[in-house]
């Protein structure tokens, strides 16, 4: 009888370890099957990616073979006028800051340095910095 109970407590012990080698085994193919899905998700998003960038350029050349050069010629015409106008602007100012007498150019800089405050009070509640006045000022104004 003690033999039979010796067989029976083997089978047992045998039982325990098939059971703890089946549950490694299910582990080890649960993790080979996440990383395949994890190596095939990657690949998927990779996939994607390139086609995106694909896209994107093919997009892009087409607008470069169907872009009109008369739209760059008048582009470059508009640039030109706002130039002139821009220059014509800065030497009616000038004129104007000449004209002027000294007091007006003060009040004219205090009024300049008080508007920069306000702004600078506002940005700086948005975490912003302005920067010091002086470089917003006109040095014509001294």
């Amino acid at each position: 009888m003690s033999q039979n109970m010796y067989h029976w407590e083997a089978l047992r012990k045998q039982q325990v370890v098939d059971r703890k080698y089946a549950a490694l085994k299910r582990l080890e193919e649960k993790k080979a099957e996440e990383e395949a899905a994890r190596t095939e998700a990657a690949a998927r998003e990779e996939r994607e990616r390139q086609e995106r960038i694909s896209a994107r350029k093919a997009a892009l050349q087409e607008q470069v073979k169907e872009r009109d050069l008369t739209g760059i010629k008048k582009s470059y015409k508009q640039r030109e006028e706002e130039i002139q106008r821009l220059l014509r602007e800065k030497q009616w100012h000038n004129g104007m800051i000449d004209s002027m007498n000294q007091r007006e150019r003060q009040q004219l800089k205090t009024d300049l340095i008080r508007d920069h405050k306000g702004k600078e009070k506002v940005l700086r509640d948005h975490g912003l910095y302005r920067g010091h006045p002086v470089f917003f000022s006109d040095p014509m104004y001294n």
